[in-house]
């Protein structure tokens, strides 16, 4: 989609239609609040790291991703998870593991919160493979490591570090673990995001169609909200509003997109907060373009095209998985 003083000469938006004004990001907290999450892995590049030797094992089909660590209980050693908080707040903490008779029945998972260090035992003989709620704690904003699995345990068998996820809560009372996704399958968060961009792609030749959640009406019409909402939901079965206002509060702001993350974009060139227009970073070509794939009013389809906006309307990429 090209900027509004290019594309059209009517005074139509050239992307989605919105209303300017500062409320757009207003939101209240408990509002924005509750979608944010972030998944730490054990192989997640900077943010998982041992104090002691560990082996690595891809036996259990129950994992997260591509692997898992393992270790003897001792009376020492840890394995570390570096996890990133927007602001202090209440954070509902999910564990995951490969669960196995062999593995230990009282593993302690290490929470740092505003109030010290606290303990969570957990049986990992049993749940395994899916998301394990451990509770909800007040954590302060910033990127630590504060998240751990502790050798030392009572029990024998196995400790197993496999991956975590944080869920913001508005509330003490916290939210639940499986808000993005109740069917993935233990895909990385790459995958899922190609997961996101193969779907997507199905509604490419969709008409543009301008309007609102009762308009957005997959293969027959959509707009650039109602496909990102789409694909998010048959792709991974994360729920997103169909305003690309509201999508521009969940996840996290990246400086370099990943496929399946969210582009955004200010075309009416004011140079404000207004936000337009919303994508999907769909990777590059083989003479390495970046795409955009996105609900184009300009050209009148759900359209794969080369993500030319950079410096110009451009507001920023968001990561949701």
């Amino acid at each position: 989609m090209l900027r509004l003083a290019i594309a059209l000469s009517t005074g139509l938006l050239a992307g989605c239609l919105v209303l300017l004004g500062a409320w757009f990001f207003a939101v209240p907290e408990a509002q924005a609040a509750a979608p944010y999450q972030q998944v730490v892995d054990n192989s997640t590049s900077g943010r998982f790291k041992v104090t002691t030797n560990w082996g690595v094992s891809s036996y259990s089909s129950q994992r997260y991703g591509k692997n898992y660590r393992f270790a003897k209980r001792a009376k020492r050693g840890a394995a570390l998870y570096k996890i990133k908080t927007p602001r202090t707040g209440f954070y509902t903490v999910c564990g995951r593991w490969p669960a196995n008779s062999g593995y230990n029945s009282r593993t302690a998972i290490r929470i740092t919160t505003t109030s010290g260090r606290k303990i969570r035992r957990v049986n990992q003989r049993e749940n395994g493979g899916r998301w394990v709620r451990l509770g909800t704690y007040r954590i302060k904003g910033g990127d630590a490591y504060r998240l751990a699995v502790q050798r030392n345990s009572s029990r024998g068998g196995y400790v197993i570090a496999d991956a975590f996820k944080i869920v913001r809560s508005p509330d003490r009372n916290g939210v639940a673990c499986k808000t993005s996704s109740s069917s993935d399958g233990g895909l990385t968060s790459a995958q899922k995001g190609q997961r996101i961009v193969n779907v997507g792609k199905r509604y490419v030749g969709t008409p543009y169609y301008l309007g609102g959640p009762q308009d957005c009406i997959p293969y027959k019409r959509m707009d650039c909200s109602c496909l990102t909402l789409t694909a998010y939901k048959k792709a991974i079965n994360m729920s997103l509003p169909d305003d690309q206002r509201k999508q521009w509060q969940y996840g996290r702001r990246v400086s370099t997109p990943r496929k399946g993350d969210l582009l955004f974009y200010d075309e009416d060139g004011t140079g404000g907060m207004s936000i337009t227009h919303v994508g999907i970073y769909a990777g590059k070509n083989r003479s390495g373009t970046k795409l955009i794939l996105h609900a184009s009013n300009y050209w009148g389809k759900v359209v794969v095209k080369p993500m030319r906006w950079s410096g110009d309307g451009y507001m920023g990429a968001r990561r949701l998985v």
